[in-house]
């Protein structure tokens, strides 16, 4: 079964959850309706179904390797990637200064539910990333913005995670 987004029940949660018509009204959404909303979550909906879905057996089968110092994805992935760039998907709620969309967090957030739901490992990179752009953004001096904000918006680059807890069984070195 192909994975189908459920445009209709995200924009009823986020009429009744998030209140939707009273963040159109108030103008907390920076001029963004309904119908652009819908849109782009119809939108993220056809990339989910038509790109990300069909790559999520393959990359929980093959999984990516660290081959002769550099790391290789499963077939499809890398251009699945590159398609998620071009299409602007890395910066859809990231600031216009540094190539983003400046499209509202929630947004956003409804379009990553979607990639996550279609296919999560693929998923985790444009959060990981969002988050890295989120913390920049916010405490990175002018330098590290300037270094860093630009590539990781357009998707060139991406965030990552680093941790280890190896008192929870977790040593991830």
């Amino acid at each position: 079964m192909t994975y189908q987004a459920p445009v209709d029940d995200i924009m009823q949660a986020l009429k009744t959850a998030a209140d939707l018509d009273g963040l159109v009204a108030d103008g907390t959404l920076a001029g963004v309706d309904e119908e652009t909303l819908r849109a782009v979550i119809e939108e993220a909906g056809k990339f989910a179904s038509d790109v990300l879905d069909p790559l999520s057996k393959v990359g929980d089968r093959t999984g990516s390797k660290l081959v002769d110092g550099k790391v290789v994805t499963p077939p499809g992935w890398k251009e699945a990637y590159q398609q998620f760039a071009e299409g602007g998907w890395s910066g859809l709620q990231a600031p216009e200064e540094w190539g983003g969309q400046h499209l509202p967090a929630i947004l956003g957030t409804a379009a990553a539910e979607i990639w996550n739901s279609s296919n999560m490992g693929f998923g985790l990179c444009p959060l990981l990333t969002h988050g890295a752009i989120d913390a920049i953004e916010a405490q990175g001096s002018d330098e590290l913005k300037k270094t860093y904000l630009p590539k990781m918006v357009t998707g060139t680059w991406t965030g990552t995670m680093n941790l280890t807890e190896p008192h929870a069984g977790s040593d991830l070195g």
